[in-house]
Parts: C-alpha cells; structure tokens; sequence
C-alpha cells in the first residue's frame, strides 16, 4: 500500500493551528503512520517557534 503525503500547504496548517478540527484529526492520522510528515511539521513547529521567540 501506498501512503500519499500531505502537501506543504496541509502540514504548515496544520503546524500553525489553522486547520478546521475535521481537516486537523486527518493530518494527525496521517501523522501517526508518516515519519516524513512528522520530520517536516515538527521543522514548521519549532521555526514558527523560533520567530515567535524573535519577535519578543
């Protein structure tokens, strides 16, 4: 079986909070079986940290 990634727009979403809960429960599945995925949220995760932690 083939696992589709979510695209760059999905996961940045998804990392900023700004998924509707329906489309955020989907990624987070999706998160449970896709180390790629997962690699690349928590990178989207700890530079929106970054710039939030910047911008203090």
């Amino acid at each position: 079986m083939t696992l589709a990634h979510a695209t760059p727009e999905l996961l940045t979403a998804y990392a900023d909070g700004s998924l509707s809960e329906g489309l955020s429960l989907l990624v987070a599945s999706h998160l449970t079986f896709c180390p790629a995925c997962r690699r690349r949220v928590a990178r989207l995760e700890a530079l929106g940290g970054a710039l939030l932690c910047d911008g203090a």
